[in-house]
Formats: structure tokens, sequence, C-alpha cells
């Protein structure tokens, strides 16, 4: 199957390999919004309804995918809700990418990876403490700051019954074999060779995800640290630097508030008194 206007928009937004002709990533503005509307407004359009779905069995164009609904909408629709509708079926998409299988995402170029993480980064998702919450008695609060400005989170324990006493054991018992198995799957893969170290890992990473379900958000952070360790030494350092310091900053508005503050007004969503006050006085760091 053809996938020539996929890989046009891979050619567009990477400049074909050549960075002096690819656009302006972050801050275009509406020069760089004009030109995707002219060179790929249709298309957008079509993923928006779905009519893409086909691209998610090529590696290459899922990338081009996630861009025109990750990227691409957020300049077409700057002000709009629907700026963020497609944000969880990215998210979707750039998960095919940490199973390592047929999508894998180290084979893919420094700015490649940075791309596919970003529906990550995006994300608002908590599910992990709200799962938590409801079956552990356990929540998360913040405990300080991180040298890179992200937060730091502890579990602190509700009054429980016995059972939920139990899986707050159980859990303490398995936090540092988890550690490990994360360590493993989202750090050192890289370093791993061999289908069937590969396999090993893409199985333990599995179920990982399966049985502790991490936050999103936090998953974000990982994978750009490791991206900032990947790139160092190479003409991609800068951007490795930078990427992983928007991810910290990224988690700690949600670990903040659960949410990104900032997108309130655009999806019509209430402040509470703490968001208005941090909006009134946000620090210019956060103001994406």
């Amino acid at each position: 199957m053809s996938y020539k206007e996929a890989n046009d928009v891979l050619n567009y937004w990477f400049g074909a390999g050549d960075p002096s002709k690819r656009p302006k990533w972050f801050g275009g503005g509406e020069e760089t919004t004009e030109e995707i509307r002219n060179k790929f407004g249709a298309l957008v359009e079509k993923a928006r309804n779905d009519e893409l779905a086909h691209w998610e069995n090529d590696p290459k164009a899922t990338l081009a995918l996630i861009l025109l609904q990750d990227q691409f909408m957020r300049s077409l629709y700057k002000g709009r809700p629907e700026f963020t509708c497609k944000d969880p079926y990215c998210v979707k998409l750039a998960r095919k990418f940490m199973q390592r299988e047929s999508h894998d995402h180290l084979k893919f170029s420094a700015a490649g990876r940075a791309f596919l993480y970003l529906p990550f980064e995006h994300s608002e998702d908590r599910e992990c403490q709200r799962r938590v919450a409801r079956n552990g008695g356990l929540c998360r609060q913040n405990s300080g700051r991180t040298e890179e400005g992200g937060r730091r989170a502890r579990l602190i324990v509700r009054p429980l019954s016995p059972p939920g006493l139990l899986k707050i054991r159980l859990t303490s018992l398995v936090s540092p074999f988890l550690s490990l198995l994360q360590s493993l799957t989202f750090l050192c893969a890289s370093t791993l060779s061999d289908r069937l170290e590969k396999a090993t890992v893409s199985y333990v990473q599995k179920c990982f995800l399966f049985f502790f379900n991490f936050s999103i958000i936090e998953l974000s952070v990982k994978l750009y640290a490791q991206l900032e360790e990947d790139t160092k030494g190479t003409d991609h350092e800068t951007y490795g630097k930078q990427w992983y310091t928007f991810a910290c900053l990224h988690k700690e508005v949600v670990d903040q508030f659960g949410r990104f503050p900032q997108r309130n007004k655009v999806l019509g969503r209430e402040n509470t008194p703490e968001e208005e006050d941090w909006l009134n006085n946000m620090p210019d760091r956060f103001k994406w």
C-alpha cells in the first residue's frame, strides 16, 4: 500500500532530513499555521474523521498520523475546543510504539521519537492515581521538587478496611521489583539485542503496563529522560535537554492540578480557586 501522503507529511515536518528546510516546530505563529492549512488542511480533516485509520499499519505512516492530529490540529484549531479532541487516539497510537513489535520507537531518529512521545506529554490522564485511590485507598501528594523542576510524588495511606491494608502491603513489597522492571523496559531496552531479549522486554513491559497502569504523564518523563541521554554528544543534544525539561514541566502541572488549567477556558471548564490564582500569576515557564 502506498503512503505517499504520509511521506509528504514527514518530509515537510522533518525537512526531508535537512533541519534548515523544516518549519518552526514550536512558536511558528500564523505563518506556520497558514502553511499547514494550505498544504495539509484537507488531510487533517480526513484524519479527524477517521478516514486514515489504515495508516496505523505502517510505522512511519503512524507517526505522520500522530503529527496530523497532535501537532497540526493544535495549530489549525488553536483557541477552539477541537484542538485536543484526538488526544486519546494519539496516545493509543503512541502506545503501539512502546510495545516494540510491528512499531518500534527506538528505530526512529531522535526527532521522530520526540514527536512519538508528545501524546503522552499532552495527556491529562491520571488514571493510575484515580484507580489506586479507588482500589487501595492511596493518593498522590507532592513532596518537593526535583532539580529539573518536576515534583516527586509519595503515597499516603488513608484509613482502610483489612482488604485495603492487604493491598497496601502487597504494593510496598512489589514496588522495588516494579521499579527494576520499569528501568529494564524503558531505560535499558535500547541496549538489549537478539530476538529473545527483545521479546522478553516486550512481554515484561506489557505485563507491567497491564497490572499497574502507571500514569501516562510519568511515562512521558521517563521516555524523554532516556531521549536526553541518547542525544548527548549529537546534533540533537540541545533539543534533548529542552524536550526533557518540558516533559518535567508538563508533569509538574498535572501533579499539582490533575489537568492543564491553561486549557480550561478553551474547553469550557471552570477554574478552581487554586487554578485561578495560578493562572493569574503563572510563571513564564508554563506559558506554552
